[in-house]
């Protein structure tokens, strides 16, 4: 099968993902979501040998976010296409990692995905959405709880305004840009909202079904008649459709747009035990900050 062609932006800003392959783990530890900041930074550095001289013009980062086993970028096109950018990302970043694991052959999907971003509202909701993946993931309870994301960069814009240095300098992102057209303070409330936004997703990794198909394999599962009254049945009675929903092909924000769900509240029904884990994961890690705390006198 051919490959769908990139989508082009009028802007020249993306919303790009780009996952290990066959979904499996990239960022082990703390030094590989290092190596991949380092290969970020990189990747907007251009050398003009030539002139003699060296610009941060490869892109402009404005928004990133790295879980475990995908990476978020909200990044705008400079010198260099989206498509070169993101090979210079990941060559960089798949040289460290293969010598550091004595490992060869590829490591994140063949191809990376993205999506234009054309408007305004939509560069506001990714901001948004990106900053709010960890907690999405229960990676963490709020946003600035989790370190690999460009959201502590926001929070520390006052203390580069006081000091009068280059947060271009000092992080990865341009904070100023985005800090200008919300306004600081309205930043953080819009970023701290608990919105389930729709927006590309691990979801969109795969090819997904027309709306039209997703409509009418549900109405065959379920025999309802209407979005509206497959909405009115009992939560357990749509997980168990949209579980077989699921399994003819559509993604899982599809299905819940069809359900009285949340995206995440389907995620957990659908995956009792994972979400039981995790939970007592989470329950045990602040069991050992309290400790930790108290240990200290705090």
């Amino acid at each position: 099968m051919a490959r769908r062609q990139r989508e082009k932006t009028a802007t020249g800003i993306y919303h790009v993902m780009l996952r290990g392959i066959n979904k499996q783990d990239v960022f082990l530890d703390d030094n590989d979501f290092d190596s991949m900041l380092s290969a970020l930074r990189e990747a907007r550095v251009m050398r003009y040998e030539d002139l003699g001289i060296t610009k941060t013009d490869g892109c402009t980062y404005y928004a990133y976010c790295m879980l475990h086993n995908h990476i978020h970028l909200l990044v705008r096109e400079g010198s260099i296409t989206i498509s070169e950018l993101m090979k210079k990302i990941q060559d960089r970043f798949v040289a460290i990692y293969n010598r550091k694991y004595d490992r060869v052959g590829h490591l994140f999907q063949d191809r990376f995905v993205s999506e234009p971003v054309n408007d305004l509202n939509y560069f506001h909701q990714l901001i948004r959405y990106i900053h709010r993946n960890p907690v999405k993931a229960m990676e963490c309870n709020a946003p600035e709880e989790y370190k690999y994301s460009s959201w502590r960069e926001y929070l520390d814009a006052k203390n580069w305004i006081i000091k009068g240095s280059d947060p271009l300098i000092i992080h990865l992102c341009d904070v100023q840009t985005v800090i200008a057209r919300f306004g600081y303070e309205e930043l953080v409330k819009w970023v701290n909202e608990d919105v389930d936004d729709k927006c590309m997703d691990m979801d969109s990794f795969a090819q997904p079904m027309p709306e039209m198909e997703v409509w009418e394999r549900l109405h065959e599962i379920s025999g309802v008649d209407s979005v509206e009254e497959f909405k009115q049945l009992a939560p357990d009675v749509q997980v168990k459709y949209i579980s077989q929903l699921l399994q003819s092909g559509a993604s899982l924000r599809q299905a819940s747009r069809m359900s009285s769900l949340s995206y995440k509240a389907l995620w957990n029904r659908l995956n009792p035990e994972e979400y039981a884990a995790e939970l007592a994961r989470k329950k045990e890690e602040r069991k050992k900050r309290r400790t930790k705390m108290d240990n200290q006198g705090v």
